[in-house]
This record gives structure tokens, sequence and C-alpha cells, in this order.
């Protein structure tokens, strides 16, 4: 008779030790099987929560670390960081500060509450084309166009504006508009004049673009070179005014070199790593890539640790039940057999063909537990889990506080804001794939070998004679 005929004649005359050992290993299972399904789901969620960060990142001066004064990048620098394998696209920017009687604001109430001339309005002056800001989703174009190349070489006095302030302002593609460039004077007190010059330069709208999710600005586009002509007039106003003076105030009221805002766009989240190691072979001594990662999404991230943690635990848990409860009943099962393990020796069975025959009757149940467990066990996980992953998430969102690593201020923009716990769930899914399944057999496998293994070293290591002489006495 072969082994196979030996072990499932025995596992049905002992039909209720059987069903006994089915159900402990079923229970035992469905538990590992939950922590390995939660576990999975976990790690999952954190592969989704990574491609909802922003692939964005800039560069900045580690203050901290430097061991050299402040001297920014050129745009030649700029440009070959850009140009990494790892960059899909990638701009440097200013920001200049202007007023236009030309626009209004949508949401002000009052502008003459502002001030004379209103609430400023804030440019930022582009050498992509395209505008990289469409390139992260930043702002889509609604009307019109954005620049060409040829109006970035030359700075031409074009703009794209936002359509909210466009249709506050009853501003058009095609329609020309003032803006103001304004150099207030800091130091004025009393009579003195609050403001060192002014001119007005007239500029033609050419596009209108809408914002998509949150920001703390509407940006007016332009070419850069107009928005670092606006800068210079700034600071060449103030050094002829009072050079020494400004120069004394600090570099926050007179930047000589106007201050380059640079954003890449890579290809992937993954991407940002191996794009900074890159980039520090290209950069000059101080600067540092500067990008986001999960941490925007702290709350979330805390909340997942919480289920990982309780995932590992469980897990660990389950297994050294397993080994400890099955083990203890295979060997209870197998002093009940002395007497017919030690006739089987007796008769001239090898030891290795009764090791096999006993693997394999605990195998045949083993294999009918694992099923069901792996199927119990995923559909509890995923209740139980995602109960656990949803209040640890709502605990976290009522916390005021949260630490995370600070955003760079040019990354600002970009900035998902803060994650719903809803669409925090939507991405928290327990699913019983292929590699779940694998995983939990493997380890349902090593727990089952362990557990048999142990019992039968233990009954084996007795002579036949003992073992016959155990079951007569028991």
């Amino acid at each position: 008779m072969t082994i196979l005929k030996r072990a499932t004649k025995t596992v049905t005359r002992q039909f209720g030790k059987s069903t006994l050992l089915l159900l402990l290993i079923t229970i035992l299972g469905g538990i590992l099987s939950g922590a390995i399904s939660m576990s999975r789901a976990i790690l999952a969620t954190e592969e989704r929560l990574l491609m909802q960060v922003p692939a964005v990142s800039t560069i900045i001066f580690d203050w901290e670390s430097a061991t050299t004064g402040w001297m920014q990048p050129s745009r030649e620098e700029i440009g070959a960081v850009g140009n990494l394998p790892y960059v899909r696209v990638y701009d440097f920017t200013y920001r200049p500060f202007f007023y236009s009687a030309d626009l209004q604001w949508p949401f002000v109430d009052n502008p003459g509450s502002l001030g004379p001339r209103g609430r400023p309005f804030m440019g930022r002056g582009v050498n992509n084309p395209e505008i990289t800001d469409i390139a992260t989703g930043l702002i889509y174009l609604v009307d019109g166009r954005t620049f060409t190349q040829e109006e970035i070489d030359q700075n031409a006095k074009v703009v794209v504006v936002p359509r909210d302030i466009a249709v506050a302002s009853e501003v058009e593609v095609g329609s020309i508009i003032e803006i103001e460039n304004v150099v207030y004077n800091i130091f004025a007190t009393g009579d003195d004049d609050t403001i060192h010059a002014s001119r007005i330069l007239e500029v033609e709208v050419i596009g209108l673009i809408g914002h998509i999710g949150w920001t703390d600005t509407e940006l007016i586009y332009m070419p850069i070179g107009l928005a670092e002509d606006m800068l210079d007039f700034d600071t060449q106003t103030k050094l002829e005014f009072d050079a020494e003076r400004y120069r004394n105030v600090g570099q926050g009221f007179l930047q000589e070199e106007p201050l380059i805002e640079s954003i890449f766009v890579l290809y992937s989240p993954r991407y940002l790593e191996p794009f900074t190691l890159a980039a520090a072979d290209v950069l000059p001594t101080g600067w540092v890539v500067a990008g986001m990662d999960e941490s925007i999404f702290a709350p979330v991230v805390f909340a997942m640790d919480m289920v990982l943690q309780i995932a590992s635990g469980i897990q660990w848990g389950a297994i050294i039940a397993s080994i400890c409860i099955l083990s203890l009943l295979i060997i209870l099962f197998l002093r009940d057999r002395r007497h017919e393990i030690g006739v089987y020796i007796a008769l001239g069975d090898k030891k290795s063909k009764i090791v096999s025959q006993i693997l394999t009757e605990v195998g045949l149940v083993a294999t009918v537990g694992t099923i069901l467990a792996l199927f119990v066990g995923n559909i509890i996980s995923g209740v139980i889990s995602t109960y656990l992953f949803e209040q640890h998430l709502i605990e976290q969102m009522e916390m005021e506080y949260f630490q995370h690593d600070v955003i760079p201020w040019e990354l600002a923009l970009y900035s998902p804001g803060e994650m719903t716990v809803e669409e925090a769930l939507e991405l928290y899914n327990v699913a019983l794939d292929f590699e779940t399944t694998l995983i939990f057999i493997n380890i349902g496998m090593l727990v089952t070998l362990t557990s048999t293994i142990i019992p039968i070293w233990y009954t084996l290591k007795l002579e036949p004679k003992d073992l016959l002489l155990q079951a007569k006495i028991g």
C-alpha cells in the first residue's frame, strides 16, 4: 500500500481527530492569513500613497551644513540638473510683486481698504514657454495660449492671467492692461515719500488659466526676462536711493541678484532619492535637492503605522501559537498511535516511510485548512483592519498638530493639502492577490512542517519495543 493510501485511510478512520486538527488549523491559519492580508494591504496603500505625492522638487541652500558663503546656482547649473534623466520637465522662475488698476481681485469686497493701490499681485516669470505648472497639474489652460520661445527670448510684455481675476476685471484674451512696478521706501517716516519710484508697463493678455486644487496665491505668468526686469528696477532704484543703508538692512530688502526659484518635475516620486544623489554632483557647494514625501500625509502615515504594528504583532503571535498548539496536539495524537507505529517499525518499515506517512496525513488536513483559512482570514481582516485604520485615521485627523517634514516654500503651491478620511480609505484595500496567497502558503507550510517534525522526532527516537511497551502500558 502506498504512503498516500495509508495516510488517507488513517485520516478517514480517525475522523474526529482529523476534524479537530482541521478546525484548529483553520482558526489559527485564519488569524495568520488575516494578519498577512493586513500587512500586505498597508504596504500596498503606502505604495499608492507615494504615488499621490507630487513628483516635484526644488533646490535649496543648506544653511546648517554649508561650509561656504551663499551663492545661488547659475542658470546653466540649473539646466544641467534639469537635464538629468529623472526629470520630465523643469523651469526656473522669478516672482515680482506689482499693482494694476486694470485687474480686480474677485474675492475682495473693498480693495481700497488694502491701500491706495489695493492688494498687490504676484507675477511668476517662467523660462519654459509651455509653463511647467501646467505639466504638474497645478493649473490648466482655459482660453488663449501659453508663450512662444521667441516671447521668452525677447522678454515680451505678455501675460497669462487666472480666469477668475480676468472675469472680475472684465479682461479677456487680447486685452492690453497696465501693471505698475512700484518700489517702496521702507525707511519712510512722517512726511517722507512712501515710494521711491514707480513705472507703468503695458502688457497683453494672451491666455487664461484655471487652478487645480489648493493654492495660496493667484499667480500671473510672464516671460522670465520681464519678471527679472521688474526685480532689477526695484534693486537699482534702492541702490540709487541709498545703497549702503539698504545693504545693511539685510538681504530680505535688497536682492542685488534676483532670487531664482527652480522646479523639477520628475517622472515618478520614486526617483527623488536617485535624483538627489545625481544632482549633488552638479550643484555648487551647499545646495541640495528638496522634495516632498509621504510625510505630507502625516496623519495617514501614522494611522498606517499603527495598523501595521498591530498586524505584525498578530502575525508573530499567530505563528508562535500555531507551532505550540499544533505541536502539542500532534504529540497527543501520536501518543495514541504508539502501538501502530511500533508495529510498522517491527515489521520492517523504515522510519523515513513512517515520517512521510505522518507528514502526508497532516499535509492533507493542513491543505484543506489552509484553503479555508485563506479566504476566511482575508474576509475577516478586510472588515476589521478597515475599521481599525479608519478609527486611527479619525483620531489623528482630530489632533491639532502633526509633525512632518517642512515643505520648502518654493514647493508650497504644489502641496496637495490634507487628505480626507474618505480619500485615505479609498487607497486602502485588503485584496487576496497572488503575492499575499504565496506568502501565506509558504508561512503555513513552514509552520505545519515545524509543528509536525517536533512530535515525530519525539516519537520516533524510541525503539520499536519501547513504543510497543509504552503503548501497552498506556
